[in-house]
């Protein structure tokens, strides 16, 4: 995007709206593998900065490099590539916007196929004073724009992820204040980039979960067994010298209240939110006002087995039936309408290392959308409607693209929650429900193949891949088509629309193991004009109302985030 129409953009929005909030929204969830439901490790993140941004999921292939080999992105960060780098998958903003082909800046989420997996990241504030003794490295340091890239291109574990990225700080410094996580079939870690050259890792407990929205979380560190911690040489020093260093009641170093900005309601909403889903039992000790703010420590246990479904209603949580619903408040709901994807990446244990990773992608905001299964870390392709591409902005809609079908569903149903979108969610929801039902009878097939045939992992995956991604996409344009008419035929509906993919039950997925061999059925055509209409007779689903998600002032944020994000 051109940085001098972002500039007068962001000048205009400071002088009609006063003021600007956080520049950044994202929101990463993780479930330890103890209370989840199937034992599996779960890390998640939707990625948050504007409607209208085509995202794009690829494969990068495994390169051999020449000595001397440099690796450089558009920031101006660069530094010597190995002689070998893996192969992985990543979810990448749309290259045709700074106009270059090759680039695959903000590689946001991948697996690779050392079934090392990485969500990178969530951007955060530090304290002035720390700036002033470690300031950020600007035009040089790493940055979210590479930080997927590196990592996945090289990890060999999680582990060794967050040592790779530790050395790059180390040796090149950090141009933003980032968290990531990272996993593998065995353990998650967990980092905040804290300041220019200051960062602590640790491992995640297996009996916690958090959700993290835009601000630094981590608490003490001293108790971790030492081999669990990964940390900068001087990250107490530095917040000692700066004057911000904080400790508990044991006297023990306090990271993120030692270096972060001040609390906003745009976080700490966004925590509540997490933990009046996750944990209601504890939610009274949870105050969001970011003046008072109480109960925002990093790690909860949650008051039951944690799932892939609850980690789908978090992601697209708006605070409904409670004092502080977004569309009542405006307060900033996890939610928002500037999601551009989330992915949810499973680790699961009880599997061979070849099977244990599954990725769930969507695209677009959460409330509307569905989230796609993939052996990430086996495939070798991805669906060509992932791969669509053509620039951000409101014209750039392509009915190829898998992003541009949900954007503009989500865009129609937005308008109008009630009447436009709520069948619209109850039917991805439902559908969602039978896909992970379903991912158990394809796990099952999957391993008789490794037990077989090992060698045919990888084409299976990518098939079968391609095959459930082009049966949502069907269903998702049957719905767009629908509900564009609807909402044409009907600017103040009295009834709500429902797509004919709910008329005489709903359309579920026809996902199995067999799913990329077996012709699949085309979608029943509707009995009558339902969704044309309303909702047909003894319809009994839940509507309520909803406003707009972000306010002014998120917009404003969300532009003066769009101006660091792409004026490197």
């Amino acid at each position: 995007m051109n940085l001098k129409r972002i500039a007068a953009v962001l000048f205009t929005s400071m002088f009609a709206y006063g003021s600007i909030s956080s520049v950044s929204a994202c929101t990463m969830v993780y479930v330890g593998s103890d209370v989840s439901d199937d034992g599996s490790s779960i890390v998640a993140r939707s990625e948050d900065l504007q409607k209208n941004h085509n995202k794009m999921f690829k494969v990068h292939h495994a390169e051999d490099h020449a000595a001397g080999a440099m690796y450089t992105d558009v920031t101006g960060f660069t530094m010597p590539l190995p002689s070998h780098t893996y192969r992985y998958t990543l979810v990448q903003d749309d290259y045709t916007d700074d106009g270059k082909p090759e680039a695959e800046g903000f590689a946001e989420a991948g697996f690779n196929e050392n079934g090392v997996s990485v969500t990178a990241t969530v951007s955060t504030s530090y304290h002035a004073s720390i700036k002033a003794k470690d300031p950020l490295v600007r035009n040089t340091g790493i940055t979210e724009e590479s930080m997927g890239s590196i990592l996945l291109s090289q990890a060999t574990s999680a582990r060794n992820a967050i040592e790779i990225l530790a050395n790059v700080v180390d040796t090149y410094g950090a141009g933003e204040c980032n968290t990531i996580m990272v996993s593998d079939q065995n353990e998650v870690w967990y980092m905040e980039i804290v300041s220019g050259h200051q960062y602590a890792a640790i491992k995640m407990p297996t009996d916690k979960v958090a959700v993290i929205p835009n601000m630094m979380m981590l608490g003490e560190i001293a108790s971790y067994p030492a081999s669990d911690v990964i940390k900068s040489a001087n990250l107490e020093q530095t917040a000692i010298d700066a004057g911000t260093a904080q400790y508990d009641a044991q006297n023990r170093f306090l990271v993120a209240k030692s270096y972060m900005a001040k609390y906003s309601a745009s976080n700490t909403y966004r925590v509540w939110g997490g933990k009046n889903l996750l944990a209601p039992s504890i939610i009274n000790t949870v105050d969001p006002d970011p003046n008072t703010a109480t109960g925002m420590d990093l790690l909860f246990s949650p008051d039951k087995k944690v799932g892939v479904m609850d980690v789908v209603n978090v992601l697209g949580y708006r605070y409904e039936g409670t004092p502080y619903a977004t569309d009542t408040t405006g307060y900033r709901a996890i939610g928002a309408d500037t999601q551009m994807e989330i992915h949810i990446q499973q680790q699961r244990k009880n599997m061979p290392k070849e099977l244990a990773g599954l990725e769930w992608l969507a695209m677009a905001n959460g409330e509307f959308t569905v989230y796609v299964p993939y052996y990430a870390q086996l495939l070798t392709d991805t669906h060509e409607a992932y791969q669509v591409a053509t620039g951000n902005g409101a014209s750039k809609f392509n009915e190829n693209s898998f992003y541009w079908n949900f954007f503009k569903v989500q865009e129609l149903s937005s308008k109008n929650r009630a009447m436009y979108g709520a069948n619209v969610k109850a039917y991805w929801r439902s559908y969602q429900q039978k896909l992970i039902e379903q991912q158990k009878a394809v796990d099952q097939g999957m391993l008789q193949l490794y037990n077989t045939d090992k060698s045919q992992l990888s084409a299976k995956a990518t098939s079968l891949g391609k095959a459930v991604a082009g049966e949502v996409l069907g269903h998702e344009k049957t719905i767009l088509k629908e509900l564009s008419a609807f909402v044409d035929a009907n600017p103040a509906p009295t009834t709500a629309f429902v797509p004919s993919l709910m008329n005489g039950g709903a359309v579920a997925p026809t996902y199995s193991f067999n799913m990329d061999v077996e012709p699949q059925p085309e979608p029943e055509k509707p009995a009558d004009d339902t969704h044309k209409t309303g909702v047909p007779t003894g319809d009994t689903t839940n509507v309520g109302a909803l406003a707009s998600t972000f306010g002014v002032t998120g917009l404003a944020a969300a532009v003066l985030f769009l101006l660091k994000r792409k004026a490197a």
